[in-house]
């Protein structure tokens, strides 16, 4: 991933040839400026926020470029009591432009309340980035939602604490049915739990849904589900934050209506 595209600052003539050459460009032609490439470099110098937090009880990912199928980026919370201690970042065959995205928004993260991280907006990413860049402008609106997952993913699993120690000791994969939730009892818990919890995107999760979990679903499976019910309105508080996304993720939103 990272060793061809460090490359790329060697092969070009100078700070503006990087700025024309074309593998140094984003979906839509955009070409790099020179606060994303010095960002670039600096991660690969001084290393960046990739990798994963010793603790996890928060995760998301999203396919930031659908236009090449294997362009995801993933990231990792720990939280504690509302807030993000720690934020780390991963990329499968990510462009140089969405690394730098997620690096910067985990730079953001660590000390910041739950409420707050979800609302930081271009200016907050333009501040750590050095100045103005619409090549990472067009790639921030994919780091946030992949933190909006991620917190998502925390805040389901809140909604089994009361049957564990904590939520970093909830695995992914396990069964609803380990937390004591059956029948129909476990499924009112569940939907008033998750409802109440999501209250702010005016959740409504249909009954036939609970059912399904509650017999035979994991943790996993209520959280992606979840994320997929909120994500539209996600997507839109983001867009209203200053924030972007790549060329093709915008095309696949529309083509889904």
């Amino acid at each position: 991933m990272g060793k061809g595209y460090y490359g790329l600052w060697h092969e070009a003539e100078g700070p503006m040839a990087d700025e024309r050459a074309s593998h140094m460009r984003g979906e839509g032609g955009v070409p790099a400026d020179r606060y994303a490439i010095r960002y670039y470099q600096k991660n690969w110098a001084e290393g960046g926020r990739m990798g994963t937090p010793e603790r996890i009880n928060g995760t998301g990912f999203v396919m930031a470029c659908p236009g090449r199928s294997s362009d995801v980026i993933h990231m990792y919370v720990w939280v504690e009591e509302g807030i993000i201690q720690e934020a780390r970042w991963q990329c499968h065959m990510c462009d140089p432009w969405m690394q730098v995205a997620g690096d910067i928004l985990c730079q953001l993260a660590p000390g910041s309340a739950l409420d707050a991280a979800l609302h930081w907006r271009w200016d907050d990413f333009a501040r750590v980035l050095g100045g103005p860049s619409v090549l990472i402008m067009e790639h921030a609106g994919a780091a946030m939602l992949t933190l909006h997952k991620a917190v998502i993913d925390y805040q389901v699993r809140t909604c089994l604490t009361s049957q564990q120690s904590g939520e970093d000791s909830i695995e992914p994969t396990q069964k609803l049915r380990e937390f004591g939730l059956v029948g129909r009892e476990g499924q009112q818990y569940l939907r008033h739990r998750l409802e109440e919890t999501f209250s702010a995107f005016a959740l409504q999760i249909p009954h036939i849904k609970v059912q399904e979990w509650v017999a035979m679903g994991t943790v996993q499976d209520v959280s992606l589900t979840v994320q997929a019910f909120v994500e539209r309105q996600v997507i839109q508080r983001i867009f209203g934050q200053g924030c972007g996304f790549p060329r093709s993720f915008e095309e696949q939103l529309a083509a889904q209506g």
